[in-house]
């Protein structure tokens, strides 16, 4: 179970999760005045939404858990720096805005919807570099079992993360549900590696 696969400086953390807070005033202000960034889904839902999303995100994260001691890679996840938490938290705002907002196909049928909602799950998960990595200039295929288990999540938690914004009575497609349930996701990912010892405490 991986989210940042290469732990970053304490500076780039800092800015990332900044980010994350700027992005998300300026939504929250757009939301509730209706002006200012123009962002996408920028309304507000009731908290039920919230607690559907979250409780997907969660379940995610405990289906991977449990997948991961079935297949018995668990021993093979990533060491994160206990900091790591700063810039999962400002992903679940920046990447929901990028992905869940601005990369989906609206207003041109349900078709066109559910084919851009898969596409763009699907660059989503491989985006993140756990089937590849780019060193000293050359591109290096990773293909192996825990790191197509962990892309298989990552894409599975995309197709979550878009069905809370234009599912489940989420009628004015807000975004709020898919902060909620990034952000239970990444959280409940730093929690199961604190339990398990995956996390470093220095530095």
């Amino acid at each position: 179970m991986d989210r940042l696969p290469v732990p970053a400086s304490l500076s780039s953390d800092l800015l990332y999760f900044g980010a994350g807070l700027v992005v998300l005033v300026l939504w929250i202000r757009d939301a509730r005045e209706g002006k200012g960034q123009g962002f996408p889904g920028a309304s507000w839902v009731r908290g039920r939404l919230w607690a559907i999303a979250a409780a997907g995100g969660l379940a995610l994260t405990l289906l991977e858990t449990a997948g991961e001691g079935l297949l018995g890679i668990s021993a093979e996840q990533s060491t994160l720096p206990a900091r790591s938490l700063l810039p999962l938290l400002g992903a679940a705002v920046v990447e929901e805005v990028v992905f869940r907002g601005y990369l989906v196909v609206t207003g041109r049928g349900r078709a066109a919807l559910v084919g851009s909602v898969v596409l763009f799950s699907a660059l989503f998960a491989v985006l993140h570099p756990y089937l590849w990595s780019w060193e000293e200039g050359t591109l290096t295929w990773e293909v192996r079992t825990k790191t197509v288990f962990t892309t298989a999540f990552l894409f599975l938690g995309s197709l979550w993360f878009y069905a809370v914004r234009f599912a489940f009575g989420n009628t004015r497609h807000s975004l709020l549900p898919c902060f909620v349930a990034h952000a239970t996701a990444n959280a409940s990912v730093w929690v199961v590696k604190l339990l398990q010892g995956h996390l470093s405490w220095g530095g």
